[in-house]
């Protein structure tokens, strides 16, 4: 799985997310870094390359996926790291209606670009 985008590691990611593909999910964090996800909800902390994963086995262990999409995404790289600020929608397992979604995240080019933070949020 080489992405030479920034652009292309997210929407490998949230494809590997939508199809609960762990091997393909672990693949997009970084090997070098502690990676982070922080979830919208309350709880949804996990830190560090073992607790990712745990809380990655935990959410695909139940019916339905999480989807994705981001229309609005605004990156700023700099040499190997790279932020993004996203706006778009995610479908929870348990619905059919997209919400509001934001994601900030971190990702740093180490063989091809890799996540080490994932902050999402719902806005109101």
């Amino acid at each position: 799985m080489v992405e030479p985008t920034p652009d292309a590691a997210l929407d490998s990611l949230i494809d590997a997310i939508a199809t609960q593909d762990l091997p393909s999910t672990l693949g997009a964090l970084s090997l070098i870094h502690e990676p982070a996800v922080i979830g919208s909800e309350g709880g949804e902390a996990a830190r560090g390359r073992a607790t990712v994963e745990a809380f990655f086995r935990r959410i695909y262990a139940r019916p339905g996926a999480f989807r994705f999409e981001f229309t609005q995404r605004s990156w700023v790289v700099h040499d190997d790291v790279t932020w993004l600020v996203a706006e778009g929608t995610v479908v929870e397992p348990d619905s059919a209606a997209p919400k509001p979604y934001r994601l900030t995240a971190v990702f740093v080019r180490e063989e091809y670009w890799k996540l080490v933070l994932w902050s999402g949020s719902e806005p109101a």
